[in-house]
């Protein structure tokens, strides 16, 4: 049972029809349009969201909701499917509409055909007019869902006869329109002028992996092409690095 503020509802729910009926049992009157103001009563409920982001395309969940039955209590009318009862709506007529749209933008049900596209309002200046005023619709996206890894690269110092030197500082990212769903990969602002090095320099390099998109992974294998003219140098058992180093190949030239 549904209870707010003593308004009682039933409701029955037709999970193969994926609807819910409320019904009033209540009976508490809304009060009359007396050139004051319009009176109201709310129903709320929740739902839980079901469905996965697809790797394609978003997913748009549109839902419905309609006045199946009114009553006139002062003319002591029940009004299900009577025309001119209610002066705008019939209460049996409601939208028979695709709940799901799929799409990069939304183009599903709208209300009357003559409604703006649903991304003209931002502030509620627009209203959209259901099929009669007696049914409404809200929307709700799923966005899709990609994958996407990104890797940048840059040297963290140089050393050179046993004294070391910090050469690039880390990449500076800027994600802002990634985040906000406006582009699929960020900004990496870094220092790519070439680094002065000598024979017999050891020069260090660190790569970073970001993860840019909505799910979640690992790196299985990441190769590094070393150029002719360096060699690979095997880190020490007992010096606890984790980077990976490269020094200057003395027999190169």
């Amino acid at each position: 049972m549904y209870n707010k503020n003593g308004v009682y509802y039933t409701y029955t729910y037709n999970a193969d029809a994926n609807e819910i009926v409320f019904s009033n049992i209540s009976k508490k009157t809304i009060e009359p349009n007396l050139g004051e103001s319009i009176s109201c009563e709310d129903i709320e409920f929740e739902c839980e969201v079901l469905r996965n982001p697809l790797t394609n395309t978003n997913l748009y969940l549109t839902n419905i909701v309609y006045i199946a039955e009114e009553y006139n209590q002062e003319d002591n009318i029940t009004i299900t499917n009577q025309e001119n009862l209610d002066i705008d709506s019939v209460p049996t007529i409601y939208p028979e509409s695709e709940r799901e749209f799929l799409g990069d933008k939304y183009e599903g049900y709208k209300g009357r055909e003559e409604n703006p596209s649903v991304y003209t309002d931002t502030n509620n200046s627009v209203y959209f007019m259901g099929q009669e005023d007696d049914d409404d619709f809200e929307i709700i996206v799923i966005k899709k869902s990609e994958f996407d890894f990104s890797l940048k690269q840059f040297i963290t110092d140089v050393t050179t006869d046993g004294i070391t030197r910090s050469v690039r500082e880390e990449p500076k990212v800027n994600a802002k329109d990634v985040l906000e769903g406006k582009e699929k990969n960020a900004e990496y602002v870094q220092n790519k002028v070439p680094v002065n090095v000598k024979n017999g320099d050891y020069v260090t390099y660190k790569f970073r992996i970001y993860n840019e998109a909505e799910k979640d992974g690992y790196i299985n294998k990441v190769t590094n092409s070393i150029p002719d003219g360096m060699e690979f140098v095997y880190p020490k058992d007992n010096d606890g690095k984790t980077l990976i180093v490269c020094g200057i190949n003395r027999n190169a030239f």
